[in-house]
């Protein structure tokens, strides 16, 4: 299955078992080409790796969030600097999220950009961060605040990968899924709630309804911005958490506050919230470990801060989630 995201540079997603074949050819034409590869991949999947381009290296990202920083970055441009590449050469990057994130922002920023392209190997970077063009790294303030819009040349998604997946890491990727259900609606959404997809499709249509969004507004000036529903309470769980909570779950947990705090208000259909809460329960989300007042603290480091202006995600409904602008102040009181 492939899908076009049409954007500033139009590329194709491959979503396929086995489509890692795909890469040789479609490496063909650089002359070095670097492996970027999160730590627990590699040493699971690292021997079957093939050479690609005219010269092969490899660059082993140590797992996890916490790892997503200035310094890892600058591990990573200093390699490709010592190793000789220019702007005609090529990243690949084999891991989660972290490490695509951070392998896009080195070949966004690497003799001012270089092509790359994104292999996710869990749910989570499969349906949600490789495809886009976001990258970043995080700062001890927050989040995602250093970083450049750097579309890739290609996505490739093998859920073949998925396979030795552990459990966590799949509820992980769910919370992201769930987040795009809520966003699509309709037959889809509402079969991704109720867990009725197989995990081609499930992912095909998460790309596909992101792809469409970044048609839309690739820079993240609109709607975009709505992809964002859970996250700016999710950011404050991670950030509060030392990163010990990971993205997704940290996600699920801040899209059941938006949601609950929209159906005791009014905003949500009765219907609508059980259904999301349904799904949430059988993720067996845990409980948020810190105050309203704590999260809502945090959030004001957040990327989504205009001034003293907070953009939040709300949901309305299955396929109704808009973008209400809160004074920061006024966070708190909004979600009591």
């Amino acid at each position: 299955m492939e899908i076009r995201v049409h954007s500033a540079k139009p590329y194709t997603v491959h979503i396929e078992e086995g489509s890692l074949a795909l890469l040789p050819a479609l490496c063909a034409n650089y002359a070095r080409v670097c492996w970027v590869v999160d730590s627990q991949v590699y040493a699971l999947y690292g021997e079957g790796l093939p050479a690609l381009g005219a010269e092969t290296h490899f660059f082993v990202l140590p797992q996890g969030e916490s790892n997503k920083n200035l310094a890892q970055y600058g591990r990573l441009l200093s390699y490709l600097a010592d190793n000789r590449f220019d702007r005609k050469d090529l990243l690949v990057a084999v891991g989660g999220g972290v490490t695509g994130d951070l392998t896009g922002f080195a070949a966004a920023t690497y003799m001012r950009g270089i092509d790359w392209i994104c292999v996710p190997t869990t749910l989570l970077s499969m349906v949600d961060s490789s495809v886009g063009g976001k990258t970043a790294v995080d700062l001890p303030e927050g989040k995602n605040l250093v970083g450049a819009f750097w579309q890739p040349v290609a996505v490739v998604v093998d859920p073949t990968f998925l396979m030795s997946l552990p459990d966590r890491e799949r509820k992980n990727g769910m919370g992201e899924v769930i987040k795009y259900a809520c966003l699509m609606g309709g037959e889809d959404g509402r079969a991704i709630l109720a867990d009725e997809l197989a995990t081609e499709r499930l992912i095909a249509a998460c790309v596909q309804y992101k792809a469409d969004v970044v048609r839309a507004d690739e820079r993240d000036n609109g709607v975009r911005a709505t992809l964002n529903l859970g996250h700016t309470l999710g950011h404050s769980i991670e950030q509060l958490s030392g990163y010990t909570i990971p993205h997704g779950t940290a996600v699920a947990m801040g899209l059941g506050l938006i949601a609950e705090a929209a159906y005791r208000h009014g905003r949500l259909p009765k219907e609508d919230y059980y259904a999301v809460a349904t799904a949430l329960e059988g993720l067996c989300v845990p409980q948020v470990p810190y105050s309203l007042h704590a999260l809502c603290e945090a959030a004001l480091h957040d990327k989504k801060m205009e001034g003293s202006t907070l953009h939040l995600i709300d949901i309305f409904g299955l396929g109704d989630c808009r973008i209400v602008n809160l004074p920061h102040d006024r966070l708190e009181d909004y979600l009591c």
